[in-house]
Parts: structure tokens; C-alpha cells; sequence
């Protein structure tokens, strides 16, 4: 942010200098009349910052039975009898919250209109503003619960202090994480707003600003888990995006230098604000198997990932505008 900052000031105080070169050779702007239109181009300096919530938990289900199949000796019914049995359910998740940012450049094409009052001028401006800034954050995130175990063995105290576990061995969860990474990206982005201001000096225009802006953002959140136990390895992962427009509004302040009778250096200070970046997901998949003789399997997986950034935008402007 401090070079973004820094290196808008410096053209500034360059582009000033220029304009004060001018007036030292005794070539001084003539006066003249503010009223009318103009047109401009530019561009500046900027920083994108904002509060970046996101969040996603995942789950993982399977099941696999070994069996055979007994007949009656009295009868044609076949009886079921469970050998082994093995299952665990994995709750993974994350949370992740950050105040991110990010500075880079523009360009800007400008039109307006003023209309002068004795000191004062007052008028209305448009501009179409050309970036591409790109933040991004990660976080790192845990299980919310465990559960395995196994009919393969016998343990007589059953499994977690679960009574209706009897005779299942608890099957740890050995390594695992879970975690995700979160981009926001904003481009292009445009504005029209009312100026109004007085003059220091007949060449010299002081001004405040406000209005209507709209800019386009993306956001991507991507995210899982993955763990290993005694027997297998899982996981479950996915992601969720969004791009739009929003909607928001700006305000700022500054001055305008009448370098010849049509030419002039507008340098400008503008923050801007915008509605709520929102995205969300969510998705789910299974499977059942079963041979009919000796084994049957089924599964489940499911993910739900989403987030939210509230943006605001910084911005140092300088712009050289043809006057009519």
C-alpha cells in the first residue's frame, strides 16, 4: 500500500512541479470561464483491501461388510452371518477470516461537464477505470470429529465407551488436515457523480465529489481434507466462485490546474465502497455395491464451501483533460 501510495504522490508532486514550471516562464494560464465540457485521460495509483470470510466442512462415510451365507439345514431359507465388519465416518472443516489487500495501478478515461458561479463550479463527471488487482489468503483447518472402528477383532470394552460397540476394535485416525485458499480479484469498474467546489485563483479549482460506481469482482474459495487410519485413506474436497458486478458508492476531494486556456491537471483522492461479495457451494456423491454372495460396501461423500468479502477501494488519480 505504502509504495501504491507513495509513487501516486510522487506523480503528483511531479505533474504540480510541471504545472508551476509553466506559470515561472510568465506563460500564465489565461482566465476564462469554467463552464463547458471536457474530456480527459489518466490514470493513477490504488489499493483494494476488505474483511474475507470464508468457511467449509466436508464428510466422508464408508461402510464395507464381509459375510457368508448359511442355508437352513430344514428349510431353503438362507441365513446371514456377518464376519466382519469395518466403517468410520471423517468430519473435516475450516474457518478462515482475514483482512486482506492488494495495490497496483490504472488507467482511466474521463468526461465531464461544468458549469461556473461567480467563485464557485459545480458540474457533473463520468469515468471508465481499466485494473486488475488479484488477493489472495490460505488457512489451514482441522476435524470436527472422528469416528472408526472395526468388527475384526474382539475387544471386550467395545469402542469410545460405546456399549453397543462391544466387540469392535476403535481404529484411530493416524494423520489428516484440512485447509483452503481463498482469491478475490477485481477489474474494470466505472463511475458518475456531481463535483462541486470554489476557486483559489481564477486558474486554480478546488473540488469535492461523490456518486454512483460499479466494479467487477470474482472470488474463488477452494478447500478439502484428507486423512489416513489403519486401514484406508479418504478425503473429500471442492470449491466455490462467483463473478459479478457490484454495486457501491464513492466520495473524494481535489484540485484542478488550468495549464493553458483548454488544457488542465486534475489530481484526485477517491474512496470508494461496495456491497457484499458473496459465494457458495455445496456437493454430494455415493455409491452402494453388494455381490450378493460374500461382501457389500457403500460410501458417501459431501462438501459445502462459501465465503463472503466486503471490498474497499483507495485510489490516487492524476488526469490531463482537453477543455471546450
Amino acid at each position: 500500500m505504502l509504495k501504491v501510495v507513495a509513487s501516486g504522490l510522487f506523480a503528483s508532486t511531479m505533474l504540480l512541479g510541471a504545472a508551476s514550471a509553466v506559470q515561472a516562464a510568465d506563460i500564465a494560464p489565461p482566465a476564462r470561464d469554467w463552464t463547458g465540457f471536457y474530456i480527459g485521460v489518466g490514470g493513477g495509483g490504488l489499493l483494494m483491501s476488505g474483511d474475507l470470510k470464508a468457511g467449509g466442512s466436508f464428510e466422508e462415510y464408508y461402510e464395507n461388510q464381509d459375510y457368508r451365507l448359511d442355508p437352513i439345514v430344514d428349510g431353503n431359507d438362507v441365513t446371514e452371518v456377518l464376519l466382519e465388519e469395518y466403517l468410520y465416518d471423517v468430519i473435516g472443516g475450516f474457518d478462515q477470516s482475514a483482512d486482506i489487500g492488494k495495490g497496483g495501478i490504472f488507467g482511466t478515461v474521463e468526461l465531464g461537464a461544468d458549469y461556473q458561479m461567480d467563485s464557485f463550479v459545480f458540474g457533473i463527471v463520468g469515468n471508465f477505470d481499466l485494473a486488475s488487482l488479484k488477493a489472495s489468503n490460505s488457512a489451514a483447518g482441522g476435524f470436527s470429529g472422528t469416528q472408526g472402528y472395526t468388527q475384526a477383532y474382539d475387544d471386550a470394552d467395545g469402542c469410545y465407551g460405546d456399549p453397543d460397540l462391544d466387540g469392535y476394535e476403535c481404529v484411530d485416525i493416524a494423520s489428516g488436515g484440512a485447509g483452503a485458499e481463498t482469491e478475490v480479484k477485481m477489474e474494470n469498474s466505472w463511475g458518475i457523480g456531481l463535483r462541486g467546489g470554489f476557486l483559489a485563483t481564477e486558474s486554480t479549482l478546488i473540488y469535492g465529489l461523490g456518486g454512483f460506481t460499479q466494479a467487477k469482482f470474482s472470488a474463488e474459495t477452494k478447500g478439502g481434507f484428507g486423512f489416513e487410519e489403519t486401514y484406508f485413506s479418504g478425503g473429500a474436497d471442492g470449491k466455490a466462485s462467483t463473478d459479478e458486478w457490484l454495486n457501491g458508492w464513492f466520495l473524494g476531494a481535489g484540485m484542478e490546474q488550468l495549464l493553458t486556456d483548454n488544457v488542465s491537471l486534475k489530481l484526485e483522492y477517491r474512496y470508494a465502497n461496495y456491497e457484499t461479495l458473496e459465494w457458495s457451494d455445496s456437493s454430494s456423491d455415493s455409491f452402494e455395491y453388494d455381490n450378493g454372495v460374500d461382501f457389500r460396501e457403500r460410501g458417501s461423500s459431501s462438501g459445502r464451501i462459501g465465503g463472503e468479502f466486503d471490498p474497499v477501494i483507495h485510489a490516487i488519480r492524476a488526469t490531463i483533460a482537453y477543455r471546450f
